[in-house]
């Protein structure tokens, strides 16, 4: 990438590629123990998905990192369907 300096002189600048994302889904029911681990494991399964944490109250929710390169949110969040959970992105 280029740009210009305020005394007008060009200059060049790495651009960094976006590797990975986070990601929110509310679940529902918030997963008890045990599910929270099959949850994460099959999340964690997922091409592209670096890692999953799940913060546990009566709307669960479960922030994925994960490369956007690789797998979609849509995927992951068919992913924690599959699990039987009915859940919903918050935010990338």
């Amino acid at each position: 990438m280029f740009g210009l300096r305020q005394d007008g002189e060009t200059t060049m600048q790495a651009t960094q590629e976006m590797t990975h994302s986070d990601l929110v889904v509310r679940v529902q029911p918030s997963p008890e123990e045990a599910e929270g681990l099959r949850l994460q494991e099959a999340l964690g399964a997922q091409p592209g998905v670096s890692r999953v944490q799940i913060h546990s109250r009566e709307n669960a929710l479960v922030i994925v990192d994960f490369d956007p390169r690789a797998i979609s949110p849509r995927a992951i969040l068919h992913c924690v369907q599959a699990q039987g959970h009915v859940a919903r992105l918050l935010g990338v």
